[in-house]
């Protein structure tokens, strides 16, 4: 099955190099380009390899704080809405209580008070 991929991957390029099945014939040239130089590229110099695990290390750390901001955000957005709707409860019971005040209102127990 992997050489029908490779042949097929090989195929679908004039320079007959084999690239991984993610590269397919109508793949962006950026794409392309990213697999010839950089993905499809053995590495054999140790710094070279330490500077991209470090890379790919800061960037993991990098994503996992930017998740964080945004958990933190979407929750400060929600105690947010919550504090207006409260913010507009009390607003609606002191407006209530004025309009109230000195009238005839019926009580739960179904009488009329003062």
């Amino acid at each position: 099955m992997t050489e029908e991929r490779d042949e097929k991957a090989g195929d679908c390029f004039s320079d007959d190099r084999k690239r991984c099945a993610w590269i397919a014939p109508k793949s962006d040239q950026s794409c392309i380009a990213f697999h010839n130089e950089e993905w499809g590229v053995p590495v054999h110099d140790d710094k070279v390899s330490q500077k991209t695990l470090n890379a790919h290390e800061a960037e993991a750390a990098a994503e996992q704080a930017v998740s964080k901001v945004e958990a933190a955000m979407t929750a400060a957005e929600e105690a947010a809405k919550e504090a207006d709707a409260a913010e507009a409860a009390r607003a609606y019971a002191e407006e209530a209580s004025k309009t109230l005040k000195g009238k005839k209102h019926l009580q739960s127990d179904g009488l009329y008070v003062r």
